[in-house]
């Protein structure tokens, strides 16, 4: 008996299947071509039907239920870290126009530089200040602004150089001697065994003075610019053999991975209108429905999912894959997609990396935000997923060098931060407890979406990549 068309057209469709899941290149890119028109009929026709079913009710539940409480969350988060973005000492905010930004992705090339999006370049000028809080970060390097976008060149760089002086522990700036410690900082200090601590040149005196070392610039930029950072904290003066050093500066700051909203500061007399505030990021547009194609990873100790959506709709690797607010994982980074499939990288995969920021929920610190910076993932746990976490700075703000005893972490709430393409900030993670002390830990996330995967998921795309869709 002959099969019919249809039967026909199933068998080979699920050879396309399995073919993407395990895929042999050649004949899976030449597949795909020739069943490119049936597949886009049906990814466009399914979700008419699929929507109002009872399959899709009990699949989507989980994400459903809690979607509105995750997505308001982590708006208020992200709103709050930029708020906190802004100066908040008098001093510092007298005289000045301040312009906030999205901190994107490092310079190709270029470690310490980063891009940095800005809705409105008006006044921006090569030169100016960019700061976070009452913290230096850097200056902007060069103007983008076809991409509306900057380029900022961050203090932690080898070339870069900033004058500066150290505020005493009672708010002298005078020692002992009745003379100010003056220095030039700039690039890391390799000595110091970890990459975040600001190397130290040419102090003005020998004598140790423990205290805050705040930029102090000459004026070697425009006169308008010359005052902007002046009061700006780097760090700590720290010193690590004795009186006579050598020196380096604790920061305040996660350079490596923890720069989300960045402030650039202008001179008050820049005119500029008021900003409208952007769309949340679950509501800008620029996300595609994707189907479900694989549930489970064919390849032995790696946790991953093939969807079916792939170059021929623009996907790029990175980018974040969710279901409700809930990220699930990005598009694999490491393997090409085919055009209609790409495998996704989930949170329990090895190796995944994101950027995070907390809510954290119990304590004297309870419904504030923190910047964690870079989670890498160890791989899935009885109870949860495994992360690897460098904190840089102290999550109560103390100092790093603070030794307590049976020190309790405390509970937080993780959200997606700033810094890694096709992943927008704010994106529900999940929950864990989080170590005070500074240095390499390891956390166990839980109430994450490990475990459960609904048929139909979202993934971002750039708006250039939305319109080629259409």
């Amino acid at each position: 008996m002959k099969d019919s068309p249809i039967t026909s057209a199933g068998i080979l469709l699920g050879v396309l299947v399995v073919l993407s899941i395990r895929p042999v290149a050649k004949v899976d890119r030449a597949l795909n071509l020739a069943f490119a028109p049936v597949r886009l009929v049906a990814e466009l026709a399914a979700p008419l039907g699929w929507a109002r079913g009872a399959r899709y009710r009990r699949e989507n539940a989980a994400f459903a239920g809690s979607q509105e409480l995750d997505e308001a969350a982590g708006v208020a988060v992200m709103q709050e870290l930029e708020q906190n973005a802004l100066p908040f000492r008098a001093s510092l905010r007298k005289g000045r126009v301040f312009v906030t930004g999205l901190a994107g992705t490092r310079v190709r090339d270029k470690k310490d530089s980063v891009y940095l999006g800005l809705r409105d370049l008006t006044g921006i000028q090569v030169g100016y200040p960019v700061v976070y809080g009452d913290r230096f970060v850097g200056r902007v390097a060069k103007i983008e602004s076809k991409k509306a976008r900057v380029i900022v060149d961050l203090v932690t760089g080898s070339q870069f150089f900033v004058g500066a002086t150290v505020r005493g522990e009672e708010g002298e700036l005078e020692g002992r001697a009745g003379r100010r410690l003056d220095l030039i900082v700039g690039g890391v200090d390799s000595d110091r065994g970890g990459p975040d601590y600001l190397a130290v040149h040419n102090p003005s005196v020998r004598e140790f003075r423990p205290g805050l070392v705040e930029v102090r610039e000459p004026n070697l930029f425009a006169e308008t610019a010359a005052h902007l950072a002046d009061g700006y904290l780097l760090g700590r003066l720290t010193r690590l053999l004795g009186q006579d050093g050598p020196w380096s500066i604790e920061p305040l700051l996660n350079f490596e991975s923890g720069l989300f909203h960045l402030v650039v500061v202008l001179p008050d007399s820049t005119l500029r209108e008021a900003e409208v505030a952007p769309l949340g990021p679950l509501r800008d547009g620029n996300w595609r429905q994707a189907r479900l194609l694989s549930r489970g990873d064919p390849e032995p100790g790696l946790s991953g999912v093939v969807i079916g959506l792939g170059e021929l709709q623009g996907l790029e690797q990175g980018a974040a894959v969710i279901a409700g607010a809930r990220l699930l994982g990005r598009v694999d980074s490491g393997r090409a997609a085919s055009p209609l499939t790409s495998r996704v990288e989930l949170l329990a995969e090895p190796g995944l990396m994101i950027n995070a920021v907390a809510r954290i929920d119990e304590g004297d610190h309870e419904g504030e935000s923190r910047v964690l910076g870079r989670l890498i993932s160890l791989g899935a746990r009885d109870n949860g997923i495994a992360f690897q976490w460098k904190a840089a700075v102290r999550l109560d703000g103390k100092r790093s060098d603070t030794e307590i005893q049976d020190e309790k972490g405390l509970q937080a709430t993780l959200f997606t931060g700033m810094g890694l393409e096709g992943v927008p900030g704010g994106l529900y993670i999940g929950r864990a407890t989080l170590p005070l002390a500074t240095g390499m830990h390891e956390i166990l996330l839980t109430d994450s979406t490990h475990g459960g995967m609904p048929s139909r998921l979202f993934v971002r795309v750039t708006p250039e990549q939305r319109e080629v869709a259409k």
